[in-house]
């Protein structure tokens, strides 16, 4: 299975594809538009990576760490090239598509495509990495019957600003009605990571909570690792 093309071949096709004409377009909120329209296109399936910045997958990559022994950089952006990066990126979105509560793969496999993914202007994938791990893995089993996905259709952003990712982000992940599990540790744990980065009032007016309930998604993170710390258990965020 080929987990993303490289970023020449990515560059090249976006390219292409700016290139052609718009014959369909996809409303999504980004840059302060409530539904700013982009070209829905087709692309090979092997084609986007994977972004490793994902905030649903936050808490499973620092217990992949954990677990594995590695460098707590091994999910650095600065690595989301790397083959074994993408892969253990796989792995994670495999298994939580696997047991959220609609079983992704489950479902596609008599369902098309239904909504397309987003990809930034490098090819990584903003919104969709969960369903497009299942749509892969999928394809992969049985290319004959599940031809329908050795394209997908995506759109791609314009070139833009890590604060337009993580806004982006925030209002399609975190705004959606999803209760996986530990989404909350997730939330918090990305919010945190991004603190040097904005400010308190930032934070709140982008994950849309008040800042109150802010500290208090913060503090109630910093409680759960101090009492997995007390019990030896760093990291294993499943036990909380």
């Amino acid at each position: 299975m080929i987990l993303g093309q490289s970023l020449e071949a990515r560059e090249r096709t976006i390219a292409e594809l700016a290139a052609q004409p718009v014959t369909s377009t996809h409303g999504i909120p980004f840059q302060g538009e409530e539904a700013r329209d982009f070209p829905k296109q087709l692309v090979r399936i092997d084609m986007p990576k994977y972004r490793v910045e994902n905030g649903r997958t936050s808490i499973a990559q620092r217990e992949f760490i954990v677990q594995q022994g590695l460098q707590t950089d091994f999910f650095s952006p600065a690595r989301a090239e790397e083959e074994e990066v993408q892969r253990a990126q796989h792995n994670i979105l495999l298994a939580m598509a696997r047991s959220s509560r609609v079983n992704l793969l489950k479902f596609f496999k008599d369902a098309p495509q239904n909504q397309p993914f987003i990809l930034d202007s490098a090819g990584f994938v903003v919104n969709g990495n969960r369903r497009l791990a299942a749509l892969r893995t999928l394809y992969e089993e049985d290319p004959t019957r599940y031809v329908r996905f050795s394209h997908i259709q995506v759109i791609i952003l314009s070139p833009c600003d890590q604060r337009d990712i993580d806004e982006l982000e925030a209002r399609l992940q975190f705004d959606e009605n999803i209760k996986d599990d530990y989404s909350w540790a997730a939330e918090a744990f990305t919010i945190r990571s991004k603190s040097d980065h904005y400010t308190p009032e930032e934070l709140a007016r982008i994950y849309r909570k008040t800042p109150k309930e802010l500290t208090q998604l913060l503090e109630r993170l910093d409680m759960a690792e101090a009492y997995l710390g007390r019990r030896q258990k760093d990291g294993q965020y499943h036990r909380i």
